[in-house]
């Protein structure tokens, strides 16, 4: 009697696909959650650091109208200088005007002063904290 021969794929290479594919998949899963966690820290840090700016753009205008308040109708320069954090100042420069109906102002600069560079972080975590 002949022996038939069996062509195609057998048992154990089958088990084998799916433990490759398992792998697969538990690799894919945990670089999302990499990924994701990076994106939750640095969309921290940017709600703090907006906040700060707005914090500081506050405290800004505050002072201007104080300033405005003290002026009596003379006209006048205003600068300040209000921290951000760190890193930055937010600088205001205002000229207080004295018209015969109210005290006005014009800003002539707000814009952010880099004290010094930040201290960049270019280490890459693999393992979640």
């Amino acid at each position: 009697m002949k022996k038939r021969k069996s062509f195609g794929i057998s048992i154990g290479a089958s088990s084998i696909m799916v433990i490759i594919v398992i792998l697969t998949l538990i690799c894919f899963a945990g670089l999302s959650l990499s990924s994701a966690n990076a994106d939750y820290q640095l969309s921290l840090k940017l709600a703090e650091r907006t906040k700060s700016y707005y914090d500081a753009t506050s405290t800004a205008y505050e002072h201007l109208q104080k300033q405005k308040e003290l002026s009596n109708g003379v006209e006048n320069s205003f600068n300040e200088q209000i921290p951000i954090n760190d890193n930055q100042m937010l600088e205001l420069k205002a000229l207080l005007l004295s018209d015969a109906n109210s005290n006005n102002y014009e800003i002539k600069s707000f814009k952010i002063i880099n004290i010094k560079q930040p201290e960049l972080d270019d280490s890459l975590s693999l393992l979640l904290k």
